[in-house]
């Protein structure tokens, strides 16, 4: 995840911006292998995460 981000913010060519902006998916690609690795947070947007708090090294 860490290296595609990487990949995705470096690439030579921006896209164009439609429906997706490929920049916060590589912001959200971080934020998730964080979750995965640090532990998932307990509620997202005030809704609460059933495998909130677990790890996966």
């Amino acid at each position: 995840m860490l290296n595609i981000s990487d990949e995705i913010e470096n690439y030579p060519v921006a896209p164009p911006y439609g429906q997706w902006n490929w920049f916060e998916d590589a912001d959200m690609a971080r934020t998730y292998h964080q979750w995965i690795t640090n532990g998932w947070p307990k509620d997202t947007h005030g809704y609460p995460v059933s495998y909130g708090g677990e790890t996966y090294p």
